[in-house]
């Protein structure tokens, strides 16, 4: 449900219950910066270790805040305990721009929480101790640090595991506790397909999960895009990666262990060169095959998956602005399925659709700009064969549009999301969720928002149009407009972004914003991966 907001004295508000109502009627709220409660955080100061103790009372309403700086690089874990009363606690743990970084409910003994984090020398953090649902009483905060054998963080102390000129290598490691992960990076010798064992050492009962990194391809976060990652070999706890690296190149590993599972481990790399690597085209996109454009903007060219589960990238430069038109199908007459998806600067921009077994897909593109096409099995095929990937172009020099709204901007849109991250916490919506009222902790949450936006844009006279604001705290989401095109972010999918540039999307995170222009037609917004527990969403549709 989505309802226009309400511009001062006018109020056209109805209730809409459940545990997942959308908070739709928008009201005005008073503007005030919700940062401000930072700077009346209470000082902890932790030893040179890392450590530190401190206590407090949780009233009938609200938490306590706190605020330290690490003294040593690690990881970080905080446990609060209850003291006294009928305390069930809820821990947050925000870094020095008040970014939401961590939070926990009941890991530790009874309601106690407890939750880790990485932490970095010399950085500000903030820790908020509250409680779930009215309960109150006494609690003490315990602060430890661990100082990992390997690093926990990119271009931080990772281990580089140096690769012989076969491009192999050994390496061994530990996960020494709970939510503690390796990063262990190396430089590709030899051009071919990386296969990575990571395996249980001897004696340890390590569940392991394993990932790969591409350090030249940036995520929406500017952080190494995340190539490959696996959780259990068949019939093993062990894990298992394969993707293609170039020589020189830069790669990390990820090494962590599944849930609270911890020990001792042995990391096995080893390289098979291109030349014997039997495939047309790259497992991924770094080492995509290049299809050169004609000078109308058109190309033919033919492939092979090589088994039921090859994937295949080509990448071609747009001569011109304009719609792309891709269509693939069977080349060698077998009913060969293939599902086409389109990235630019790592982000999928567009899926193809099938039609018997026809896929096909029309996107923008601007000249000079780089298109990746990935070509991979569609909904469960199992056929390999001889494909055909035909694409043509219509010049639009229309496609390049300024943004409907300053709100759209990424300056403008990471402020709104600061804005919504600290409005979840202290606004209530997660303990208030467990108390039974998400509704109207999501009700105040949204006018929050609303009113933060028009006051960013300069009141509505600052909007260029009609704009879309969708938040949610915390789940994955895929939402999908009247052209069936999506955004959004799941587990499964990664980042999605078939709308274009002119959105703000704030990634996978605790608290998620979506600022778009509006169009015409209806909306379908997916939730995935929900557990148990209510979830806090919230759309207003602001219009001139």
């Amino acid at each position: 449900m989505i309802r226009r907001a309400i511009p001062q004295g006018r109020s056209r508000c109805r209730r809409r219950t459940g545990p997942l109502a959308l908070a739709g009627c928008v009201e005005r709220l008073e503007s005030r910066s919700l940062l401000s409660v930072f700077d009346a955080a209470q000082l902890v100061s932790l030893d040179a270790a890392g450590s530190g103790t401190v206590g407090g009372v949780i009233p009938s309403a609200g938490g306590n805040l706190f605020q330290f700086s690490a003294p040593t690089t690690g990881l970080l874990t905080v446990e609060q305990r209850a003291t006294s009363g009928n305390l069930n606690s809820h821990l947050f743990l925000f870094d020095d721009q008040r970014r939401l970084i961590a939070l926990d409910d009941d890991s530790g003994p009874g309601g106690d929480s407890r939750l880790h984090a990485n932490v970095v020398a010399g950085r500000t953090y903030f820790a908020r101790a509250a409680a779930v649902g009215g309960t109150t009483g006494g609690f003490e905060l315990q602060f430890y640090t661990l100082q990992d054998d390997v690093g926990n963080f990119f271009f931080g102390p990772s281990r580089l595991v140096p690769l012989d000129v076969s491009g192999s290598s050994d390496f061994a490691g530990q996960i020494d506790t709970p939510g503690d992960v390796d990063f262990v990076r190396f430089i590709a010798t030899v051009t071919g397909r990386v296969t990575a064992t990571l395996r249980a050492a001897p004696g340890s009962a390590l569940d392991s999960n394993l990932f790969a990194y591409e350090v030249a391809v940036r995520d929406a976060q500017g952080l190494p895009r995340l190539t490959t990652s696996n959780d259990d070999l068949p019939g093993s706890l062990d894990s298992q990666v394969v993707f293609d690296v170039v020589l020189g190149a830069r790669y990390y590993f990820k090494v962590a262990g599944f849930g609270e599972s911890t020990g001792a481990y042995q990391l096995a790399v080893r390289t098979t060169p291109v030349e014997q690597v039997n495939d047309d085209a790259g497992e991924i996109a770094a080492n995509a095959r290049t299809i050169v454009l004609a000078a109308d903007g058109s190309a033919t060219v033919t492939g092979v998956r090589n088994t039921p589960d090859d994937v295949d990238h080509l990448q071609f430069i747009a001569t011109v602005d304009g719609r792309m038109s891709v269509q693939t199908d069977s080349a060698s007459g077998i009913g060969l399925q293939v599902l086409t998806q389109v990235f630019r600067d790592s982000q999928r921009i567009a899926t193809g659709r099938s039609t018997g077994f026809v896929n096909a897909v029309t996107f923008d593109i601007e000249a000079g700009a780089t298109y990746v096409l990935r070509l991979a099995e569609f909904q469960g095929g199992d056929a390999s064969g001889i494909y055909q990937v035909r694409l043509r172009t219509t010049p639009d020099p229309s496609v390049r549009t300024r943004d409907v709204s300053d709100l759209v901007s990424r300056a403008r849109g990471e402020s709104l999301r600061e804005h919504l991250e600290v409005s979840s916490v202290f606004g209530g919506l997660i303990a208030g969720s467990r108390a039974g009222d998400p509704e109207a902790a999501s009700r105040r949450i949204n006018q929050s928002i609303v009113d933060e936006a028009l006051r960013l844009a300069g009141g509505f006279a600052g909007l260029h149009g009609s704009v879309l604001l969708l938040w949610l705290d915390p789940v994955d989401f895929v939402l999908t407009d009247g052209a069936n095109r999506q955004i959004g972010f799941t587990q499964s999918q990664g980042l999605v972004n078939e709308l274009g540039p002119n959105v703000y999307y704030s990634g996978n995170g605790y608290g998620e914003l979506l600022v778009l222009p509006a169009s015409g037609g209806s909306y379908a917004l997916q939730l995935v991966g929900v557990g148990s527990g209510a979830v806090g969403y919230g759309a207003s549709l602001i219009t001139t």
